[in-house]
């Protein structure tokens, strides 16, 4: 079972899949603390057979992190344990050193596992003689991303990490992105200062709507001051609206105010959920913009402010709904 994954452990992986890991999830199935039927109930359909212990993933492109255990067993114990018939013959590419690289098929490959399969269905391809190890794991990703995209079972964080690999111009422009702010993927080696941004399509919209400077800044203040648990996308999101459509408008004292807001982290007092929860239908940022307003208000009337710094006139501008707008005042 080891075999099964490469040469790269990241803490991610072993805490999520080594059988060695005390906390590994397969681990406490295998040792009886998750249930789950264990039972082969059908015969070898095919001779297009791999054994199971010469296989492995390479966790640059696949997806440890997305591997969801409580449905395979569901799955198992629904259908009364592990099944040929149910099972489509998984993909992979079988390299130089004998082993076979699962690029289709990960789950599939888990159940074969748990039951105690020895052998399992596969389509097998193959490398050139001589490709070297990037040309080897691009071939793979593309692969990957070529089987892959039209299931939804792969996140967009596996999806932009085999997209890189594979050298995706739309994957590619992200990861810069993702880089000039300061962030990085989710289980994806990198600069290890880098925070890692668990989703990122928020953080590609705000570099297309507001510009640069102002999702670096955003990025920056997050980093630094942000909540203790890991940052949410939509607040990020949110910041970067503020900055861009409200923070311009306010007195070189309030901007001052609003940043030492932000660097007091009193704002983290109110959870990230309050911020981003029942946001207005299609304007995330804005909801979480007039939220963070709010807040702010509350903190410059114990800095002495006899008024409102942002009114009901800023928020207007961005053109919420009526209803957000009057519970905007109401806060």
């Amino acid at each position: 079972m080891t075999n099964l994954f490469g040469v790269d452990t990241t803490p991610l992986l072993t805490t999520f899949v080594d059988p060695t890991h005390d906390n590994c999830k397969i681990n406490l199935i295998l040792k009886g603390k998750l249930n789950y039927v264990k039972n082969i109930i059908d015969e070898v359909f095919t001779d297009s057979l791999i054994p199971v212990d010469k296989i492995k993933i390479d966790i640059l492109y696949q997806r440890p992190e997305d591997f969801d255990i409580k449905n395979i067993i569901k799955n198992l114990n629904n259908r009364g344990g592990f099944s040929y018939r149910a099972f489509n013959a998984i993909t992979v590419y079988k390299r130089a050193d004998g082993y076979y690289y699962v690029v289709d098929g990960m789950h599939r490959v888990i159940k074969a596992l748990l039951c105690g399969v020895k052998n399992i269905p596969a389509v097998v391809m193959y490398h050139s003689k001589d490709s070297t190890l990037t040309e080897i794991q691009e071939t793979e990703s593309d692969t990957f991303l070529a089987l892959n995209n039209d299931n939804k079972k792969v996140g967009k964080n596996g999806t932009l990490k085999a997209g890189i690999i594979a050298k995706n111009k739309n994957a590619l422009e992200i990861e810069r992105i993702l880089n000039e702010c300061g962030w990085c993927i989710k289980g994806k080696a990198g600069n290890q200062e880098n925070k890692p941004l668990t989703s990122y399509g928020y953080l590609e919209s705000a570099y297309d709507l507001y510009g640069k400077d102002v999702t670096v800044k955003a990025s920056a203040l997050l980093q630094k001051y942000g909540f203790l648990q890991k940052p949410n996308p939509t607040f990020l999101f949110g910041l970067c609206c503020f900055l861009h459509k409200i923070y311009p408008d306010l007195s070189q004292k309030t901007q001052d105010d609003f940043i030492e807001f932000i660097k007091s982290k009193t704002y983290t007092l109110t959870s990230q959920k309050e911020y981003t929860e029942k946001v207005c239908y299609g304007m995330p940022a804005e909801t979480v913009a007039t939220r963070l307003s709010q807040v702010f208000n509350r903190y410059a009337k114990t800095k002495g402010y006899a008024k409102k710094p942002i009114t009901r006139t800023v928020i207007k501008q961005l053109n919420l709904s009526n209803e957000y707008v009057a519970s905007f005042e109401r806060g």
